[in-house]
């Protein structure tokens, strides 16, 4: 009997198969059952056991130790089951509450961007659609407002300081001054231009975060063009937040013209200020609007003069041949329903709607609530606001001092959007020329086809420049050269110089001895950069 309990046992499966046990029991009850009444049958007629019987009753005995064993293994085999699955559903239950907790207790205690986390990308209108193969994800932190305001006091710029700047910057207008430039603007004058006469506006000014200002040459108003694509990625990342913005629009460098048309091969745009995710960026502030195109124009004009205030001036418009002194007024006079303004034939900034909208089919097409009207009078008419160099100068102050208005005190922008922005300036501002400005000049900056350029210098202050003729990349080639020399001259201006910013009165004190500003201004024209 023992030897063949041994030999059923080595047959048996593994411990979840407990099964198999079950149906030999079976089998050899029923096959043993006859043995066992023939056995009854021989004893009950001889009165002696016979070795039939003694076999027979063996045989039962192992019968019903082999049904003996197949119950307890199924039995144990279903409890075995049964607390498996209890323990798993608690473990789940009690793993779901745990996590709850964790970020409940996350968003109590948790100091500013302590809180980084791993999270999906959201649609804008939060509809699941298929998108395009690879994983991709947003990285980002809570809360949004960034670090905390530093606490202690800013090292001041000393007024002999400020006077030795003011100097070396003056001379060096007037030697930039005398850079020959060559030809018309490639795209539009700032002031009038018929039959190809036109005066160029050369002026430069300067405005850092204490508040002081200074300006030398041209003081006029000049139209922001792609400029004000700046204060558009500002509000988008306001109003929905990076992770929604980084939905349609990256920020990598494209390393081509503004006009170009291609994209990621994810199908987003490279980065803000290239033409198609200027558009895009416009389509998700007309979705935020609801259609309301109006609305969104007026909230980038009262955008910019909240950063430009303290400047003097207003900020204006200038629609066809009208230049209205208040922007205020002309967005009023704006129709309802932006079908009812005119729409070029031929425009590539129309076209880079249409394409963007085709490229983002897995998403949808356009955001939500977005038109291609209300997104493209949107972007054109925002571009003819119109600013002074000193109202530019103190909108780039203002993003220098970490988004407070160094003049108003009024906070603009959190310090958080404020390196969004300025990353992006620095990345993508001059378009193709982005990486050899930060080579030389190294200050985030945005150029507009307008002759204007704006340019930050953390922790220091803000710079624009006005000159109309531009270079091959459609940025000021005055400007270009006028920064050039000044980084030069003043290298702690540059923000990979160890030390930048930590002193601003370290950044404004000229480098004693300095011939490259002299060498700036001989090059060939188009060229603003000495070797």
């Amino acid at each position: 009997r023992r030897a063949m309990r041994e030999a059923l046992l080595s047959t048996e499966p593994a411990r979840n198969t407990h099964s198999h046990a079950t149906k030999v029991g079976v089998v050899l009850a029923v096959v043993f059952l006859f043995e066992v009444m023939l056995g009854i049958a021989l004893v009950s007629r001889t009165g002696e056991p016979t070795p039939n019987a003694l076999l027979t009753s063996a045989s039962m005995m192992l019968a019903a130790e082999t049904g003996r064993m197949a119950a307890r293994a199924q039995t144990a085999d279903t409890d075995h089951t049964y607390m498996s699955a209890t323990v798993s559903s608690r473990e789940s239950d009690r793993g779901e509450n745990e996590k709850e907790k964790e970020k409940e207790e996350r968003r109590k205690h948790l100091k500013p961007d302590a809180a980084c986390v791993w999270t999906p990308h959201q649609l804008v209108n939060q509809i699941a659609k298929p998108r395009p193969p690879g994983p991709r994800a947003t990285f980002h932190c809570e809360p949004r407002e960034g670090p905390p305001l530093p606490t202690a006091a800013r090292e001041l710029i000393k007024e002999e300081t400020l006077k030795v700047f003011v100097r070396e910057f003056d001379v060096l207008f007037a030697q930039t001054s005398k850079l020959d430039t060559g030809g018309n603007p490639q795209f539009q004058c700032t002031s009038d231009c018929g039959d190809g006469q036109w005066t160029e506006h050369w002026g430069a000014a300067f405005a850092s975060v204490d508040g002081h200002m200074h300006a030398v040459g041209f003081d006029g108003y000049v139209s922001l063009m792609s400029q004000s694509k700046i204060v558009a990625y500002m509000l988008a990342l306001q109003l929905l937040g990076s992770a929604k913005v980084e939905e349609y629009v990256s920020a990598e460098p494209s390393g081509r013209s503004f006009g170009d048309f291609t994209t990621m091969k994810d199908h987003r745009a490279f980065n803000p200020y290239v033409s198609t995710g200027a558009e895009i960026i416009w389509a998700l502030l007309d979705s935020a609007s609801v259609g309301q195109y109006r609305d969104t124009i007026e909230l980038n004009r009262q955008a910019w003069a909240r950063l430009s205030a303290g400047a003097g001036g207003t900020v204006r418009m200038r629609t066809g041949t009208m230049d209205y002194e208040d922007a205020a007024e002309a967005i009023q006079q704006l129709p309802e329903d932006p079908r009812e303004l005119s729409k070029p034939l031929a425009s590539s900034n129309l076209a880079a709607l249409y394409v963007m909208a085709a490229n983002l089919v897995h998403l949808g097409g356009l955001p939500a609530n977005s038109s291609i009207d209300g997104t493209y009078q949107g972007f054109v008419t925002v571009n003819n606001l119109r600013l002074t160099p000193q109202m530019m100068a103190m909108a780039a102050a203002t993003l220098a001092n970490g988004g407070i208005n160094p003049v108003s005190g009024e906070r603009v922008l959190s310090y958080r959007l404020v390196r969004y922005v300025l990353t992006t300036m620095m990345t993508a501002g001059l378009y193709d020329g982005s990486g050899r400005w930060a080579y030389t000049v190294g200050m985030p900056a945005k150029s507009g086809v307008a002759g204007g350029l704006l340019v930050v210098a953390p922790g220091v202050g803000g710079f624009a420049t006005v000159s109309e003729p531009l270079d091959l990349q459609g940025n000021s080639a005055r400007g270009l050269a006028f920064f050039s020399g000044l980084a030069h001259k003043f290298p702690f201006l540059h923000s990979f110089t160890p030390g930048a910013g930590s002193d601003p009165n370290l950044a404004l004190t000229p480098v004693q001895g300095c011939h490259l500003t002299s060498m700036t201004v001989e090059q060939e024209p188009g060229e603003y950069a000495p070797e």
